[in-house]
């Protein structure tokens, strides 16, 4: 079981480094934290039109958040699950 949720953790990861990547794109900037990936934040002209990423994409398979830190030019994502 532990197997499968370490998987799905890191299927999750990948699709939140592909929405920090397009936020990126459309930003100019990594967001400040992954809750910008949810709501515009006004920092980004080009937001959206929707959100990069829904909530429950926010979590991993132990439902709980994933860990984000950037520094302007590279990002962590981490999983304490």
């Amino acid at each position: 079981l532990d197997k499968a949720r370490v998987n799905e953790t890191k299927l999750r990861m990948s699709e939140v480094a592909k929405s920090v990547e397009q936020f990126n794109a459309d930003c100019g900037t990594y967001p400040s934290s992954l809750g910008d990936l949810e709501h515009a934040t006004g920092n980004c002209s080009n937001w959206g039109p929707g959100p990069y990423i829904k909530a429950s994409g926010l979590l991993d398979a132990w439902k709980k958040p994933f860990q984000y830190s950037n520094n302007g030019s590279t990002y962590t994502i981490t999983s304490y699950g």
